[in-house]
């Protein structure tokens, strides 16, 4: 056996273990599993504790990169803080999970005229106003878009 293929087999059983044990995984010392840690990060949110809840929320992120929901959560903090380009990012990887749904285009529209991209924002919202027909259910969101189109 060549050391390339021990050293890519060992890789592939680390990424493994890891993958199986980061979902035990806590916030710090807090003793706080995800669901916790979410719920902490959403009442801080709540409270408009943006700091507080992106704390949370880009830990989440970081353990859980498949959760859709963490990065929305961590997007929605840094928009709140003007963070607008690295809420674009955490947009693009929610909607990279689930390219069906609009609703982060529509946010990543908000942070694009908030840049003072506004073409840019504009064409993002035509996309989503089309996407929105492929199912009922975002109605809503076309409605929202149709508004800051409207706006911009």
């Amino acid at each position: 056996m060549n050391i390339s293929y021990q050293a890519a087999n060992n890789r592939k059983k680390i990424s493994r273990t890891n993958l199986l044990t980061t979902r035990q995984e806590v916030h710090h010392d807090d003793g706080l599993d995800a669901e916790q840690l979410y719920a902490r990060g959403y009442e801080a949110w709540q409270k408009k504790d943006y700091v507080a809840a992106l704390t949370d929320f880009t830990w989440l992120t970081q353990h859980y990169p498949g959760e859709r929901r963490f990065h929305l959560a961590m997007a929605g903090a840094l928009q709140m803080q003007g963070e607008y380009l690295k809420a674009l990012t955490c947009y693009d990887h929610a909607q990279a999970l689930d390219i069906c749904d609009p609703a982060p285009l529509c946010e990543m529209a908000v942070c694009l005229q908030a840049l003072g991209r506004k073409a840019d924002a504009r064409e993002v919202l035509q996309t989503v106003i089309e996407i929105s027909y492929v199912d009922p259910a975002y109605t809503t969101i076309r409605e929202k878009a149709n508004r800051l189109l409207a706006k911009i």
